[in-house]
């Protein structure tokens, strides 16, 4: 729904000429023609963090760096940083931030090395283990 919002304006200024991302027979993006459409692959470690950015027409990886996962500053291991999240919901909060700033930060700089907007990431892919994803996500460690 919020595709249409601006449809019109954009249609009129991309002169009627666009492309669609349809994703489980809903349009997710519409952009100008022709575009790129970008995937990002995260794996997600608990030490180091890779990224993968990869064009989605073809399968090409177009760019790829690594980082220290930042929640290090927080536990250098992963039951040290479970248990802060279980005794203070502040720090899973904490933690989960730090994570996404990371993974935005991430995207922004793998987009300015092939000279792309992060807009132009149409699917994101995160995989790790059960704990970085309840972290990630700001579910709960304990159960």
């Amino acid at each position: 729904m919020s595709v249409l919002h601006t449809l019109s304006t954009q249609l009129r200024y991309w002169n009627w000429q666009c492309q669609a991302t349809v994703r489980h027979d809903e349009v997710v993006a519409i952009g100008p023609w022709p575009s790129r459409q970008l995937g990002l692959a995260i794996d997600l470690g608990t030490t180091k963090i890779a990224g993968y950015l990869v064009d989605l027409t073809n399968g090409r990886t177009l760019a790829a760096e690594g980082i220290m996962n930042p929640q290090i500053g927080l536990g250098e291991d992963i039951i040290t940083r479970i248990a802060s999240a279980m005794e203070s919901p502040h720090e899973g909060v904490q933690l989960q931030r730090l994570v996404v700033e990371a993974l935005n930060e991430l995207a922004i700089n793998l987009c300015a090395r092939i000279s792309a907007n992060a807009e132009e990431i149409v699917e994101v892919v995160v995989v790790g283990n059960t704990a970085m994803h309840h972290l990630f996500l700001g579910l709960p460690v304990g159960t």
